[in-house]
């Protein structure tokens, strides 16, 4: 993995380091998932064979580094539950703040999901977002922290549209008059 530094002034109180990451693609399966699901799987680990890494030097690093990560979306390629178990994995093991990104809600084509609960749709998007927060344990459509005076926010525009909820919630983050990052897929 190569890591590219950029330094930006916004205004914070003092400098501080994040780590951005997105889009490592978690495609992975296990004996529960069916025949079609498991080829399925396969077929996308071809496409990205680094996931499994990624994952591991994004923890290695973070263990020697102690810096927080924003995460920007599509940790998973698809819905399973051995990619949101290693993502949960990675979210517990790490300080790191995450918003969803297209495949965090994506619907495979003729595969069925392993969870019948799994909403399929686009139109269902947020409800099968509440699902994927849930198995996570955190919001994928928003999160907020202050760091050194500085807000950094995370919102949801996987659809390439921001909904009244999230903009509500960017609004009360605006209100308080603070330099604000902020982090999209």
């Amino acid at each position: 993995m190569e890591i590219i530094k950029n330094t930006l002034s916004v205004g914070a109180e003092k400098p501080f380091v994040l780590l951005h990451i997105s889009d490592i693609h978690l495609s992975e399966s296990d004996s529960n998932d069916s025949p079609e699901r498991k080829a399925f799987a396969e077929a996308r680990k071809r496409g990205f064979s680094f996931a499994p890494d990624a994952v591991e030097f994004v923890k290695e690093y973070v263990k020697k580094t102690k810096y927080p990560i924003i995460n920007t979306g599509d940790m998973l390629d698809f819905i399973t539950p051995e990619n949101l178990r290693i993502a949960k994995d990675l979210l517990e093991s790490t300080d790191m703040m995450f918003v969803a990104g297209n495949h965090e809600y994506w619907h495979c084509p003729n595969n069925r999901f392993h969870y019948d609960d799994v909403f399929s749709t686009y139109e269902r998007k947020n409800e099968t977002l509440s699902f994927v927060s849930e198995q996570l344990g955190t919001d994928v459509r928003f999160f907020y922290r202050e760091i050194c005076g500085v807000n950094l926010v995370g919102i949801d525009d996987s659809d390439y549209c921001i909904d009244a909820e999230i903009f509500e919630k960017l609004k009360n983050v605006e209100a308080q008059e603070k330099p604000i990052l902020l982090f999209m897929h």
